[in-house]
């Protein structure tokens, strides 16, 4: 599916979204249930897929990834307090995939327990991208 273009935003502002989102390492991602019950967790970055895709990946939060198995319609926010500067990216889940690794726990934990941390990436195909922030509520209002 292609990416739309809303307010002017359209590869350059999926690339802007994307590069804000691991310069921050703060991404909101916003699911729902299968009764449209919404929740919000964290995410530390997205990398770029083809095909309009992201990954979403620090996400750390079991309650979003049962959410996208019954209703794949996830949002990811990106804004920067200090600018104003954001973004919103509708999506689909696509896939969750799972995997354990031993370094990326704190030095000082590996040394004393030596277990292996479960890690969560989310794939979202990206439908469309809206800017967030006063610049853009503007531009609605003209």
């Amino acid at each position: 599916m292609a990416l739309r273009s809303v307010a002017g935003m359209e590869e350059e502002g999926f690339q802007r979204a994307v590069d804000l989102a691991n310069r921050l390492r703060c991404v909101l991602v916003i699911t729902a249930d299968g009764e449209g019950v919404p929740h919000v967790a964290t995410a530390v970055g997205l990398s770029r897929r083809e095909g309009g895709r992201v990954c979403v990946s620090g996400l750390a939060d079991a309650q979003a990834m049962r959410d996208v198995q019954t209703n794949p319609h996830v949002t990811l926010v990106v804004r920067d307090p200090a600018s104003e500067a954001g973004a919103q990216l509708l999506a689909e889940a696509e896939r969750v995939e799972r995997f354990t690794a031993m370094d990326s726990l704190k030095p000082a934990v590996r040394r004393e327990a030596r277990l292996p941390e479960e890690h969560l990436e989310l794939l979202v195909s990206v439908n469309e991208v809206r800017p967030l922030g006063r610049r853009a509520d503007r531009k609605e209002d003209s």
